[in-house]
């Protein structure tokens, strides 16, 4: 038996968020804004900076009715943040997603 992603991102969830699901998972499109998500998570103004960039890039590149995979890269980004990665693994988690 694999392992898919999504098996992977809720085994990382359980272990390093206790069981519950990251902050990205309690938003939608309609009441996510980065800055907030940021701002909750006490990033750095420099992280900030670059992963807003990532995000409007995402944006740009994206068709809407792929905006799912943003929000793959948030919850990845999320989670590599509590992780204390640093802020090119973040934007590559965010961007990958985007491909």
């Amino acid at each position: 038996m694999g392992c898919n992603r999504n098996t992977f991102i809720s085994a990382l969830q359980w272990r390093f968020y206790g069981g519950y699901s990251t902050l990205s998972r309690t938003l939608t499109p309609a009441t996510f804004e980065l800055a907030g998500w940021s701002e909750s998570l006490h990033m750095s103004p420099v992280t900030f900076d670059k992963l807003q960039n990532a995000w409007r890039y995402s944006q740009e590149k994206l068709d809407p009715t792929q905006y799912e995979l943003m929000w793959d890269g948030i919850e990845m980004a999320e989670i590599l943040y509590g992780l204390n990665m640093d802020d090119d693994s973040l934007v590559a988690a965010m961007l990958f997603p985007s491909g």
